[in-house]
Parts: structure tokens; sequence; C-alpha cells
């Protein structure tokens, strides 16, 4: 790595390694083949969501931010009260087969809803069904390609195929450094849950 060699110990001509790079030169080989590879993250067959493909109330803007999906996020850093309907944001997922499947947030870490909270907590719906609350630190999944801040574990919904609104409201504000409502916005991701 960075132009460091390092020795690849061999087990019965496997050997097992982390690829964190893009790219990986090989030495001293005269052929190799993939046998697996596999995300800690568990993110494959994962359907993504990108939150600046939705519709927003107004506060929100869609900033640059080097290292996310796209290299852009939905984010809202706000002092004034929202509107009516709160800050929200929406996106249609298109679900191709129905099934039972784990709702993945990129963006800020929700882990910074711990208290003190840092990010506005929230609250998240599926085609208007009941609110669920983010206003507490979930679960984080690290090391993602294309979430620096981690995936976080939102829940678990039944989804038939077709298409679904996934909508986001803010209930709060940060408890600091200031009292403003703020939060970053990349994606959602589905994955199947079995």
């Amino acid at each position: 790595m960075w132009g460091r060699s390092r020795p690849l110990a061999l087990r019965e001509g496997v050997g097992r390694f982390d690829w964190t790079t893009e790219r990986m030169v090989v030495r001293g080989a005269r052929s190799l083949e993939l046998v697996e590879a596999a995300s800690a993250a568990r993110t494959v067959g994962a359907l993504v969501f990108e939150a600046e493909e939705g519709a927003r109330s107004p506060g929100w803007n869609v900033s640059r931010h080097t290292g996310f999906s796209e290299g852009r996020t939905v984010d809202i850093w706000a002092a004034d009260d929202p509107p009516k309907d709160g800050y929200r944001v929406e996106l249609t997922l298109d679900v191709p087969k129905a099934g039972r499947y784990e709702l993945l947030f990129s963006g800020n870490s929700l882990a910074r809803l711990a208290r003190p909270r840092s990010l506005s907590p929230f609250v998240w719906t599926i085609d208007g069904g009941p609110a669920r609350k983010a206003d507490d630190a979930p679960k984080v999944i690290e090391g993602v390609p294309g979430a620096p801040e981690g995936l976080s574990v939102l829940g678990e919904v039944d989804l038939t195929a077709g298409k679904h609104t996934f909508r986001l409201r803010l209930t709060g504000r940060r408890d600091r450094p200031d009292k403003r409502y703020a939060l970053w916005f990349d994606a959602l991701a589905l994955r199947p849950a079995d």
C-alpha cells in the first residue's frame, strides 16, 4: 500500500486480504483468480436512493461534500422555525421485489444523536404510515465506501413491489454547538433484511 509491499500469506494456494483502496498492485504472481469478495458492511444487493433527487421543504440545500455518494448531500442548518409541514425530505423508493428491508441512512452519523445531540432528531415514515423516531444513537455500520460517516440503521420494514414514499421530518433543534436545525442527508439504502 502506498508503494510498500507486504507478503500475502497463502493457505492451500488461497490468500485473504482487505482491499481498502481503489487499486492494488500484485507482484510475483503468475496468475490470480478472485474466489470470493465480501463487504464487512453487507451492502451487496442494496438499493440506493439519493436524497438530492427527492422533494424537500425550504431550508434544505444541495451541497458538495467529498467522499459521499456522488459527492453531494442535502443539508440543513437553519435558525428559523420550520414551515407549517416541518423541515422535510421525501424520496420515492422504487422497490423491485416484495420483502422485508433494512433502512440505512447515509449522511451524518446518527451516533451524533446521543445526548447532547449535535444533529437534529427526526421522524421517518413509509407511505404515510406510523412515524418512527430517530432521536437517539442507532447502530452505525462503519467502513462503507461512499458513506464517510457510516450507514446508520433506521429499522426494518415490509415493502411490496412498486413505488413507496419515504419521508424524513426534523422534530427539533440540536443541542450543540448551537441550537439550530442541522443535518446532512446523503442517501437512503434498502437492503434485504435476510
